[in-house]
């Protein structure tokens, strides 16, 4: 009997088996897990800083209704600054964590940088970004000291005084920048799969990617990030404008709804002229998100134009509708054409019977005119067969491209095995 050998399989990737170890170590943690940390602490810096925000609107609208006066309220300011400055110290901190883990994911995918935090920051060119957060994270009502700041609106008007606190709690509102960051941080890109995904393609799934990806396509996380500025602009502009000496109790923008509706009327660019900021402080903060929300509406006007347009099986099935209704076009001019020259045909030839001249087929306007139809939709049902053919060639070649990419992927999980 001959010996049976059995066939050769191809190595396949076991569903019951862990996947091998792709992912390098730097720190004692692999690439995966310094992104979990990564994430982590932004997480907290967000957090932190949005709990600093809080408590300095909290102290800006006691000290504008005059609790500082009274010995508990003036305790109860106090204690306040000092959580907001607390919570900035926390955030800084979570801030240095995140920066580092940041530095973990570039030694773990090969890059060679200073252990010091600074030097590694200023190779990895990440010491600018670094500082700007730190920047931001800055500005904050100081415990226990308070001053009186004058600012000018012009020649012919009155100075308003604004507290030190006041300046600062408007300053603070510069937190709402890590917004699309902490979006980022929980989205589903940036999961294991979207990691693995990102290796699979020979892509890097940072941050930046994740953002573009928001602007570009996420449609909620761009509203809710519009209703956020224009919470966040209307208070700001509130803090300036509400100290206005000219206008005391009086003043259009006073109240926080004027405010908010100045905002709404600035962000949609409608600019009504009802309310307008008397104050230059108060200009200035308006001037910024207006020019803030016609980037962020323009990104989501794309959006709404990407999400609205057809997709490509809906663009082949309309495709698909207007090829056959041309063809059927092409084929009822035809027809018209064939029964034109046939009636016209009789009627010469009943003519010639009779001794009467007629005109000849091709000479006729009735029959002239059919054939101008029948060319028309002719050309209009090969034009409309000839982009579906191209549309089936390009799709066919994103598939051999897409086929490819996949066999690259497995001969490289496979080698890893």
């Amino acid at each position: 009997m001959a010996a049976h050998h059995p066939a050769a399989r191809s190595p396949r990737l076991s569903v019951d088996r862990p996947m091998p170890a792709v992912y390098r170590m730097a720190g004692g943690q692999n690439e995966l897990e310094w992104h979990e940390e990564q994430k982590r602490c932004w997480w907290w810096v967000s957090g932190f800083a949005a709990l600093g925000l809080l408590f300095a609107i909290i102290v800006n609208e006691l000290t504008w209704f005059k609790a500082a006066t009274e010995p508990r309220g003036w305790l109860l300011i106090q204690l306040l600054k000092c959580l907001c400055v607390a919570s900035s110290i926390a955030a800084t901190v979570y801030l240095v964590k995140y920066y580092n883990a940041m530095l973990a994911v570039r030694r773990a995918k090969g890059s060679e940088y200073d252990k010091r935090f600074l030097q590694g920051l200023a190779q990895s060119r990440l010491l600018w970004w670094f500082f700007s957060d730190c920047a931001v994270l800055l500005p904050q009502p100081i415990p226990f000291v308070s001053w009186q700041v004058p600012v000018s609106n012009g020649a012919d008007q009155d100075t308003p005084m604004y507290a030190s606190d006041s300046i600062f709690t408007a300053l603070m509102f510069a937190r709402l920048l890590f917004l699309p960051r902490f979006i980022a941080a929980g989205s589903i890109l940036r999961s294991e799969l979207g990691h693995r995904a990102a290796r699979f393609y020979g892509a890097q799934n940072d941050t930046w990617m994740i953002m573009k990806y928001t602007l570009t396509q996420d449609l909620p996380t761009m509203l809710v990030m519009l209703f956020v500025l224009v919470i966040g602009g209307a208070y700001a502009l509130l803090v300036f404008e509400r100290h206005n000496t000219a206008h005391p109790g009086e003043g259009e923008l006073d109240e926080f709804e004027d405010c908010l509706w100045a905002m709404l009327v600035v962000v949609s660019s409608v600019g009504f002229g009802d309310v307008a900021p008397h104050t230059r402080l108060g200009r200035i903060v308006l001037g910024f998100f207006a020019i803030v929300s016609v980037v962020l509406i323009g990104v989501t006007f794309n959006i709404i134009v990407t999400n609205v347009g057809m997709r490509p099986k809906e663009s082949g099935i309309v495709a698909m509708v207007r090829r056959s209704a041309k063809n059927a076009d092409s084929k009822a001019a035809a027809a018209t054409v064939i029964q034109t020259c046939w009636v016209h045909y009789r009627m010469n030839v009943r003519a010639l019977r009779a001794g009467r001249h007629n005109v000849e087929l091709r000479h006729h306007p009735a029959i002239r005119n059919a054939l101008i139809r029948f060319r028309y939709c002719h050309r209009a049902a090969e034009a409309a067969k000839s982009k579906g053919q191209s549309e089936i060639a390009l799709t066919v070649r994103s598939l051999q491209i897409t086929m490819a990419a996949l066999e690259r992927g497995v001969a490289r999980a496979h080698r890893n095995l």
